[in-house]
């Protein structure tokens, strides 16, 4: 039982810290074309990008609007303008989509053009890339649903076992030879949740 605390005490934090981070990144992902929305309507406005970033920090909630305001504040205490934009792409580098925000904006700065249609642009493209994303979630979904049935067997299997012969089950935790195959059983098995799970993961 003792191993099996120990087991869960070390990978729950860590899967409760990784669907943390997914459920930010999410939210970001779907007010990020609103809050586009807003800054173009403030620029064409003849707000300045400064201000279209306030905008936003005041009128979003978490997790966006904080980290909109943050890149506001940097550029209020002095920061370049591009490298607070680097900051916030850092903070979130696992997102293409807000990588192609600061991006246009960069871009934008030493090229030239008209920042408020390359932003509409922009904002029309991760609208799309949203739409097409739950489409292919949609048609995944039963995949994914088949690799946590298919994982969590051997673990069914060996708590059925446990509760039918204590005795046999408690071999796996009590000898060393046990131990090797229970530590085993569970790299294999939750390698192959992994492999599972990227095999139906499909980038958008």
């Amino acid at each position: 039982v003792s191993f099996f605390v120990l087991l869960a005490g070390f990978f729950l934090p860590i899967f409760y810290l990784t669907i943390l981070r997914h459920r930010r990144e999410q939210a970001v992902l779907d007010q990020l074309p609103d809050a586009i929305d807003m800054i173009v309507r403030a620029l064409r406005a003849g707000q300045s990008v400064d201000s279209a970033f306030r905008n936003v920090a005041n009128n979003f909630p978490p997790p966006l609007g904080k980290d909109i305001g943050r890149v506001y504040e940097e550029i209020a205490m002095g920061i370049p303008f591009d490298r607070a934009m680097r900051n916030l792409e850092q903070r979130f580098s696992r997102l293409a989509d807000i990588t192609m925000f600061c991006t246009a904006f960069i871009i934008q700065r030493e090229a030239g053009g008209n920042l408020a249609d390359i932003l509409e642009n922009l904002s029309n493209t991760l609208r799309q890339r949203i739409e097409l994303k739950m489409e292919v979630r949609a048609l995944t979904a039963e995949g994914k649903t088949s690799a946590i049935v298919i994982a969590t067997i051997p673990l069914c299997f060996a708590l059925i076992t446990g509760l039918v012969n204590p005795s046999y089950i408690r071999l796996l935790w009590t000898t060393p030879l046990g131990k090797k195959i229970l530590l085993a059983a569970a790299v294999l098995d939750a390698l192959g949740l992994y492999i599972m799970r990227r095999l139906t993961k499909v980038e958008v």
